[in-house]
């Protein structure tokens, strides 16, 4: 919400209509929110980072696809129902109505948003925790699509990850025929 109230602040508002909608909706719901629901969501986040500092102990790093899904061609995610609904909303037809708030309260919020964020299922692992991570193109689909999978490594190394990254390219890794499935 701040950044595209930044935006509108720095640079006029007609280019917060540049914006995908999908961001527009998030900063929208964005001002739904208390400073205890950011307080209650930082706790989340950190019992997140704190497990998985813990996990990290015992192993160099986590490997994980990059999706839980084969990857889809740029441009094809169709607009969930979530921002259908808030892309209604903010045309003005439900004048006087806090949507966002609604979202939130009802549980909506989830219900409609899953189909998306269900897409990111593993990268919001790397975000959450703020730990270094990368996705390398381990396989290609049938379509020729690239299938990643993901590497999480402990706070501050990075190294780590550069290194492995190089090695798995000096061997090849990454040519198309390697990747094969």
């Amino acid at each position: 919400a701040f950044t595209v109230y930044d935006i509108a602040r720095r640079f006029g508002k007609a280019q917060v209509a540049k914006i995908e909608p999908q961001t527009r909706n998030m900063a929208m719901i964005g001002r739904s929110l208390t400073a205890m629901d950011l307080l209650k969501a930082k706790q989340g986040w950190y019992n997140v980072q704190y497990q998985t500092g813990l996990l990290l102990e015992q192993y160099d790093m986590i490997l994980c696809p990059t999706v839980p899904t084969p990857a889809i061609k740029h441009g094809i995610l169709p607009t969930s129902k979530l921002d259908e609904a808030l892309i209604m909303a903010s045309r003005g037809l439900n004048k006087g109505v806090n949507v966002g708030k609604f979202l939130l309260d009802s549980g909506a919020m989830e219900k409609l948003s899953h189909p998306i964020l269900s897409k990111m299922a593993y990268t919001m692992l790397g975000n959450i925790t703020g730990l270094p991570a990368m996705s390398v193109p381990l396989g290609m689909s049938k379509k020729g699509l690239p299938i990643g999978m993901q590497f999480i490594g402990r706070m501050t190394n990075e190294e780590t990850l550069f290194s492995l990254a190089g090695e798995m390219e000096r061997a090849g890794w990454f040519t198309k025929a390697q990747c094969e499935l």
